[in-house]
Order: C-alpha cells, then structure tokens, then sequence
C-alpha cells in the first residue's frame, strides 16, 4: 500500500489567547490550543515510527516480525489509553476522540490486518484466493485509515480555526506489504 498519510502539526499561534491550563485524566496539563494539538500530533509520530519499523523489518524472521508487530499493537493501546485521558479543550471532545478512532484504527491495522497479511504471506505459496484476500485487506486498510484521517483532519481544521492557529501538511507514507 502505497497510500500517503497527512501528519498535520500547529505552525503557528496567530493571536495569543488567554487560557486556563487544564489536566488531563492522564495526568498531562496543556496549557494552550497549540500544546493540546501537538501532544495528539507526537503520538501519531509514535505511530509512524512504528509504521516505518514495520517497514525495516519485513526482511527479518517471521517470529520477529510476529513480535514487531505485537509490540507495536500494544505500543497504540497505551497511545489510546493515553489520549483517552486528555481533557475536552473549550468544552469540546472532537478532536480527541476523532484522534482516538484514528489510533484505535492503527491499532487494528498491526494486530488484525498487518497479522493476517503476514500469515497469508509466510505459510507457504501463496494461493489466488490468498492473494485476493491480500488485496482485500489493503483496500479494506486503505479505506478505513483513510476515513479516520480524513475526520480527524476535518477536526483537527476546525479546532486551529476556532484556536486561530495555522496548520502545516507533512507527509509519510505507508508501507507496502509484499
């Protein structure tokens, strides 16, 4: 899968609020618009670390892969825990929770689909109905990590109106699985 991803991240403040600092259930106080944002945006960076260290590793051990991909799954699970755990901003839940479908989305990209590929690929010789389920998965990937994307961006674009804050496109990619 060959699908770019946006990785939006808070360029710049255009006026400076005044703003009460607030805590989060996971502990974590955010004390601007800017900082809330860039706080989901640093756990998407996680993600996509862990995207591109899948990427590395489909030339190492099925068993390696297996616990990449394991780790990673679990790695999103206290990503999610952890953004579940942040406060409303301004009284509004949106762009967290759009975040946490998004997370719960890559979640089940490593531990469901990125598992069943990697079965389907290393047991043997890969037959047509394998590799239509292959292709099925991809689409399926495709079309849901897109979805989520595509809302939280939306989110994510009315809160830095709302915050008058800029956003800024950085770009990555998915990996393609053989």
């Amino acid at each position: 899968m060959t699908r770019v991803f946006v990785l939006l991240c808070s360029a710049a403040l255009l006026f400076t609020a005044c703003t009460t600092p607030v805590k989060g259930k996971n502990g974590v106080t955010y004390k601007s618009a800017i900082e809330y944002n860039d706080y989901i945006i640093d756990k998407q960076s996680v993600v996509i670390a862990l995207i591109d260290g899948f990427n590395e590793s489909t030339d190492s051990s099925i068993a390696g892969i297996n616990s990449f991909i394991d780790d990673a799954a679990a790695k999103i699970s206290k990503i999610i825990v952890d953004i579940e755990g942040m406060p409303e901003w301004k009284s509004s839940p949106v762009l967290r929770d759009k975040a946490v479908a998004m997370f719960k989305e890559y979640k089940s990209m490593f531990a469901v689909s990125y598992k069943r590929m990697l079965a389907i690929s290393t047991d043997g010789e890969i037959t047509t109905e394998e590799e239509k389920e292959l292709k099925d998965i991809d689409v399926a990937i495709e079309k849901d990590v897109t979805a989520v994307e595509d809302a939280f961006l939306v989110a994510q674009k009315e809160y830095a109106s709302k915050n008058n804050m800029k956003l800024e496109e950085k770009k990555t990619k998915f990996p393609k699985f053989n």
